[in-house]
């Protein structure tokens, strides 16, 4: 997404030695920031200001060294209050990649359940049904676009 290389033709030595858009970006006299909820940049933001929000480790809205992408706002505010310049800034979501689902909201935003089946209809208990994970899919999406 920030290189100009294909993905079937992606060369990581090559991109180490391109600009990236964020590069370029930067060197217009824009101001780039690099907001990161989820592992890293994979060299995207590598020549440009970068934070990882998860080593902030903020009380409530990290679980087990994963935190809910409402971490990326943290101080976002006084950063856009504070520019100087034109200025651009990614957040980098951990979003709703599985299979923890259940650890991108808390309990309290958890709004569904499986649909409810008459006893005569219901079907034997499976531990491959699609439901659960699809609601935990779906609560996560309903999470990370409530702002």
């Amino acid at each position: 997404m920030f290189s100009n290389m294909p993905r079937a033709h992606y060369d990581e030595e090559l991109a180490h030695h391109q600009e990236g858009v964020l590069d370029i970006l930067q060197r217009a006299g824009i101001q780039v920031q690099w907001n990161d909820n989820d592992g890293g940049c994979k060299g995207a933001c590598d020549r440009v200001p970068h934070q990882n929000v998860t080593d902030l480790k903020l009380s409530g809205q990290c679980i087990d060294g994963e935190c809910y992408d409402e971490v990326l706002f943290h101080n976002l505010e006084n950063y856009i209050d504070n520019l100087q310049q034109d200025g651009i800034i990614v957040l980098h979501t951990i979003g709703s990649h599985g299979p923890t689902y259940y650890n991108r909201y808390p309990a309290q935003f958890k709004q569904f359940t499986p649909p409810a089946t008459p006893t005569r209809f219901r079907a034997a208990p499976s531990s491959s049904s699609p439901i659960p994970t699809i609601i935990r899919f779906c609560m996560s999406i309903m999470w990370s676009t409530k702002r």
